[in-house]
């Protein structure tokens, strides 16, 4: 007797996928597993009162973390909702929805007026031997792997140069409160503002910078994330298995703001504040994650013991 619940957490546990590669033969998609060596693999298996315990505890897990993802899709949807409605729609000069006290038409601009834009000049390009290791003086630089959901990550494989070409280009290196942009490749058009960076940093190609002309930073990366945006990226690329923008084409797309300073500086804050909400729940759902993860290992593998 057992229970599918122990086993079926069993199965996905780091510890018995290692032991379970003694097992596979032949290479890449041909991989197999032989029924004969599969089936002579020795498995915890502890009272079965215990099992469906454990499986109990885990299935309570998973709930957690449902519960936790639901939350964290429903605030994107929120953002996403608001964003519709908080700036204008192709063609209108005021949003659908406003704070109290803002009246009137938005002006209409281009990208290029409000902003300055700057990317890695090609003659300043490097190369391999211009890339070194973090603990050698390497210096952050900044690609398109960096941003996810419109946020700067550096739990990735990260890309270091010398201090020397990071010098070189004294116009991109970044600070906090700059937006990153990507103008190169298949994640076009995403874009992340600048929080929290303690190190040097700087860009690679397939990024540009952007910096306000007395424009809200804060409102200046939820305009960027509005359909209005994501439309003219859409209908400005060229190329075809690798698309990009000039920074030409970028400087003249279309932006609405609002001539209140006070509008701006609080439809800014108003996403900021909606974007720390999101992260929070984020961080707390990868913790639980990596929580379940650990608890899973220790009870499914005997080092720790629950009441039958």
């Amino acid at each position: 007797d057992i229970s599918t619940g122990f086993y079926r957490n069993y199965f996905k546990t780091d510890t018995f996928i290692k032991r379970l590669n003694g097992a596979v033969y032949g290479i890449r998609d041909g991989k197999q597993i032989g029924y004969r060596d599969f089936g002579d693999m020795y498995v915890h298996c502890p009272p079965l009162a215990e099992q469906k315990r454990i499986a109990e505890i885990l299935i309570q897990c998973d709930r957690v973390i449902e519960l936790k993802e639901q939350k964290l899709d429903e605030l994107k949807q929120l953002k996403k909702e608001f964003l519709r409605k908080m700036f204008p729609t192709k063609g209108c000069d005021t949003p659908e929805i406003r704070f109290p006290r803002f009246t009137g038409a938005w002006e209409q601009r281009k990208l290029g007026e409000v902003i300055r834009l700057n990317g890695r000049i090609g003659f300043r390009g490097y190369t391999e031997k211009d890339i070194v290791s973090k603990d050698d003086g390497g210096i952050l630089t900044f690609s398109p792997t960096n941003i996810v959901d419109n946020k700067l990550t550096t739990n990735c494989k990260n890309t270091y140069i010398t201090r020397f070409k990071y010098d070189e280009s004294p116009e991109i290196k970044i600070h906090n409160g700059d937006i990153l942009f990507v103008k190169t490749g298949s994640t076009l058009g995403k874009s992340a503002l600048v929080t929290g960076l303690s190190e040097d940093a700087t860009l690679n190609p397939q990024v540009v910078v952007m910096r306000t002309n007395n424009l809200n930073a804060e409102f200046l990366a939820a305009m960027l994330v509005t359909n209005t945006i994501i439309s003219q990226v859409n209908s400005a690329k060229i190329g075809g298995a690798v698309p990009t923008l000039t920074e030409t084409r970028i400087k003249d797309f279309d932006v609405a703001i609002p001539v209140s300073e006070a509008e701006k500086e609080q439809i800014g804050k108003f996403f900021g504040q909606l974007d720390r909400l999101i992260t929070l729940h984020q961080r707390e759902l990868e913790k639980t994650k990596t929580y379940k993860k650990t608890l899973a290992k220790l009870l499914l593998t005997g080092i720790v013991r629950v009441k039958e």
